[in-house]
Protein backbone atom coordinates (compact mmCIF):
# COMPACT_ATOMS: atom_id res chain seq x y z
CA UNK A 1 0.00 0.00 0.00
CA UNK A 2 1.03 3.58 -0.65
CA UNK A 3 2.09 5.44 2.49
CA UNK A 4 2.49 8.57 0.34
CA UNK A 5 6.02 9.22 1.56
CA UNK A 6 7.59 11.98 -0.54
CA UNK A 7 11.11 10.89 0.40
CA UNK A 8 11.32 7.35 1.82
CA UNK A 9 14.96 7.95 2.77
CA UNK A 10 13.75 10.25 5.58
CA UNK A 11 11.94 7.34 7.20
CA UNK A 12 15.02 5.14 6.93
CA UNK A 13 17.29 7.85 8.34
CA UNK A 14 14.90 8.63 11.23
CA UNK A 15 14.62 4.90 12.05
CA UNK A 16 18.43 4.71 12.34
CA UNK A 17 18.45 7.63 14.78
CA UNK A 18 15.47 6.46 16.85
CA UNK A 19 17.61 4.51 19.38
CA UNK A 20 19.10 7.85 20.46
CA UNK A 21 15.78 8.55 22.19
CA UNK A 22 16.70 5.90 24.74
CA UNK A 23 19.60 8.11 25.80
CA UNK A 24 17.15 10.88 26.73
CA UNK A 25 14.22 8.97 28.25
CA UNK A 26 15.32 6.59 31.04
CA UNK A 27 14.36 2.94 30.66
CA UNK A 28 12.29 2.99 33.86
CA UNK A 29 10.08 5.78 32.46
CA UNK A 30 9.63 3.89 29.18
CA UNK A 31 8.66 0.76 31.14
CA UNK A 32 6.15 2.67 33.26
CA UNK A 33 4.53 4.08 30.11
CA UNK A 34 4.45 0.62 28.53
CA UNK A 35 2.76 -0.82 31.64
CA UNK A 36 0.32 2.07 32.03
CA UNK A 37 1.78 3.04 35.42
CA UNK A 38 1.56 6.64 36.73
CA UNK A 39 4.64 8.87 36.51
CA UNK A 40 5.83 11.07 39.35
CA UNK A 41 6.28 14.84 38.80
CA UNK A 42 9.98 14.60 37.93
CA UNK A 43 9.33 11.80 35.44
CA UNK A 44 6.57 13.85 33.83
CA UNK A 45 8.99 16.77 33.40
CA UNK A 46 11.60 14.50 31.80
CA UNK A 47 8.98 13.09 29.41
CA UNK A 48 7.59 16.53 28.53
CA UNK A 49 11.03 17.98 27.78
CA UNK A 50 12.28 14.90 25.89
CA UNK A 51 11.10 15.89 22.37
CA UNK A 52 12.81 19.28 22.53
CA UNK A 53 15.95 17.72 24.02
CA UNK A 54 16.05 15.14 21.23
CA UNK A 55 15.40 17.81 18.58
CA UNK A 56 18.16 20.09 19.92
CA UNK A 57 20.63 17.21 20.10
CA UNK A 58 20.00 16.06 16.53
CA UNK A 59 19.88 19.54 15.02
CA UNK A 60 23.57 19.92 15.87
CA UNK A 61 24.16 17.55 12.95
CA UNK A 62 24.21 19.61 9.71
CA UNK A 63 21.26 19.43 7.31
CA UNK A 64 18.98 17.06 9.23
CA UNK A 65 16.46 19.47 10.77
CA UNK A 66 13.55 17.58 9.18
CA UNK A 67 14.85 14.25 10.47
CA UNK A 68 15.23 15.75 13.95
CA UNK A 69 11.55 16.79 13.86
CA UNK A 70 10.48 13.27 12.82
CA UNK A 71 12.45 11.56 15.60
CA UNK A 72 11.36 14.10 18.25
CA UNK A 73 7.70 13.70 17.22
CA UNK A 74 7.78 10.00 18.05
CA UNK A 75 8.17 11.02 21.71
CA UNK A 76 5.78 13.99 21.84
CA UNK A 77 2.85 13.33 24.17
CA UNK A 78 -0.54 14.75 23.15
CA UNK A 79 0.76 16.38 19.99
CA UNK A 80 -1.90 17.55 17.53
CA UNK A 81 -2.27 14.79 14.92
CA UNK A 82 -1.91 17.04 11.88
CA UNK A 83 1.39 18.39 13.24
CA UNK A 84 2.99 14.94 13.50
CA UNK A 85 5.10 14.10 10.41
CA UNK A 86 3.85 11.11 8.45
CA UNK A 87 7.19 9.37 8.93
CA UNK A 88 6.83 9.71 12.72
CA UNK A 89 3.36 8.13 12.61
CA UNK A 90 4.82 5.17 10.73
CA UNK A 91 7.75 4.83 13.15
CA UNK A 92 5.46 4.90 16.20
CA UNK A 93 3.57 1.83 14.94
CA UNK A 94 6.71 0.01 13.74
CA UNK A 95 8.48 0.63 17.05
CA UNK A 96 5.47 -0.73 18.96
CA UNK A 97 5.50 -3.86 16.78
CA UNK A 98 9.25 -4.29 17.35
CA UNK A 99 8.68 -4.30 21.12
CA UNK A 100 6.23 -7.20 20.71
CA UNK A 101 8.23 -9.37 18.32
CA UNK A 102 11.73 -9.67 16.86
CA UNK A 103 10.30 -10.99 13.59
CA UNK A 104 10.51 -8.83 10.46
CA UNK A 105 7.09 -10.20 9.53
CA UNK A 106 4.74 -9.81 12.53
CA UNK A 107 1.71 -12.09 12.71
CA UNK A 108 -1.88 -11.03 13.28
CA UNK A 109 -1.67 -11.74 17.00
CA UNK A 110 1.17 -9.19 17.30
CA UNK A 111 -1.10 -6.49 15.88
CA UNK A 112 -3.86 -7.64 18.22
CA UNK A 113 -1.57 -6.90 21.19
CA UNK A 114 -1.44 -3.26 20.05
CA UNK A 115 -5.23 -2.82 19.93
CA UNK A 116 -5.60 -1.69 23.56
CA UNK A 117 -3.20 1.20 22.80
CA UNK A 118 -4.83 2.34 19.57
CA UNK A 119 -5.25 5.84 21.00
CA UNK A 120 -1.50 6.25 20.52
CA UNK A 121 -1.45 5.28 16.83
CA UNK A 122 -2.74 6.80 13.61
CA UNK A 123 -5.54 4.42 12.59
CA UNK A 124 -4.97 4.87 8.85
CA UNK A 125 -1.23 4.19 9.17
CA UNK A 126 -1.93 1.19 11.43
CA UNK A 127 -4.23 -0.27 8.75
CA UNK A 128 -1.78 0.39 5.90
CA UNK A 129 1.08 -1.30 7.77
CA UNK A 130 -1.20 -4.25 8.50
CA UNK A 131 -2.09 -4.55 4.83
CA UNK A 132 1.57 -4.43 3.88
CA UNK A 133 2.64 -7.13 6.35
CA UNK A 134 -0.46 -9.31 6.70
CA UNK A 135 -2.00 -8.93 3.23
CA UNK A 136 -5.63 -10.13 3.56
CA UNK A 137 -5.53 -11.32 7.19
CA UNK A 138 -5.97 -7.90 8.80
CA UNK A 139 -7.77 -6.72 11.93
CA UNK A 140 -10.61 -4.38 11.05
CA UNK A 141 -10.16 -1.92 13.91
CA UNK A 142 -13.39 -0.08 13.13
CA UNK A 143 -15.20 -3.20 14.32
CA UNK A 144 -13.87 -2.69 17.88
CA UNK A 145 -14.83 -0.16 20.52
CA UNK A 146 -13.11 1.06 23.68
CA UNK A 147 -15.43 1.75 26.61
CA UNK A 148 -15.51 1.92 30.40
CA UNK A 149 -17.50 -0.84 32.11
CA UNK A 150 -18.13 -1.90 35.70
CA UNK A 151 -15.67 -4.68 36.58
CA UNK A 152 -18.58 -7.05 37.10
CA UNK A 153 -19.72 -6.50 33.49
CA UNK A 154 -16.57 -7.65 31.73
CA UNK A 155 -16.76 -10.87 29.72
CA UNK A 156 -14.56 -13.42 27.99
CA UNK A 157 -13.20 -11.99 24.73
CA UNK A 158 -12.80 -8.46 26.10
CA UNK A 159 -9.30 -6.95 26.16
CA UNK A 160 -8.13 -4.90 29.15
CA UNK A 161 -6.91 -1.45 28.12
CA UNK A 162 -5.66 -0.75 31.65
CA UNK A 163 -4.45 -2.83 34.58
CA UNK A 164 -7.19 -4.45 36.67
CA UNK A 165 -6.42 -3.55 40.27
CA UNK A 166 -8.42 -4.13 43.44
CA UNK A 167 -9.40 -1.26 45.72
CA UNK A 168 -6.54 -2.34 47.99
CA UNK A 169 -4.04 -1.91 45.14
CA UNK A 170 -3.53 -5.58 44.28
CA UNK A 171 -2.82 -6.19 40.60
CA UNK A 172 -5.01 -8.97 39.21
CA UNK A 173 -4.53 -8.70 35.45
CA UNK A 174 -2.29 -6.50 33.32
CA UNK A 175 -3.36 -4.20 30.50
CA UNK A 176 -3.45 -6.06 27.19
CA UNK A 177 -4.87 -9.27 28.69
CA UNK A 178 -7.57 -10.87 26.55
CA UNK A 179 -10.03 -12.29 29.03
CA UNK A 180 -10.77 -16.00 28.84
CA UNK A 181 -13.76 -17.81 30.35
CA UNK A 182 -11.49 -18.82 33.25
CA UNK A 183 -10.48 -15.17 33.82
CA UNK A 184 -14.12 -14.08 33.85
CA UNK A 185 -15.20 -16.82 36.27
CA UNK A 186 -12.33 -16.04 38.65
CA UNK A 187 -13.16 -12.34 38.51
CA UNK A 188 -16.80 -12.89 39.37
CA UNK A 189 -15.77 -14.88 42.45
CA UNK A 190 -13.23 -12.26 43.56
CA UNK A 191 -15.78 -9.44 43.18
CA UNK A 192 -17.87 -11.01 45.91
CA UNK A 193 -15.10 -10.40 48.46
CA UNK A 194 -13.05 -7.43 47.26
CA UNK A 195 -13.81 -3.86 46.27
CA UNK A 196 -12.83 -2.39 42.91
CA UNK A 197 -12.81 1.06 41.38
CA UNK A 198 -16.11 1.93 39.67
CA UNK A 199 -15.15 1.03 36.09
CA UNK A 200 -12.34 -0.33 33.95
CA UNK A 201 -11.51 0.53 30.34
CA UNK A 202 -11.80 -2.40 27.94
CA UNK A 203 -11.82 -3.05 24.21
CA UNK A 204 -14.44 -5.32 22.69
CA UNK A 205 -15.96 -6.13 19.30
CA UNK A 206 -18.78 -3.76 18.40
CA UNK A 207 -22.24 -5.24 18.42
CA UNK A 208 -23.82 -5.49 14.95
CA UNK A 209 -26.06 -2.48 14.33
Amino acid sequence: PNLELEAPWKLDFAAMLLPLCDMIIPTEIEQKIENGLPLDENEKKVLKSAPETIRSMLQQIPRIAEIADIVASTRAEGQQADLVPLEAKVLIVLEALAKETASLFPKKDTFEKLLPKMDGYDAKIFQLIQQSLLKDDIIEIEKFETINLPVGAVKAGYTLVEDLVTGAGRLLLSAGTVLSEAHAEKLYSIIQNEKFTDTIKIMRPKKPS
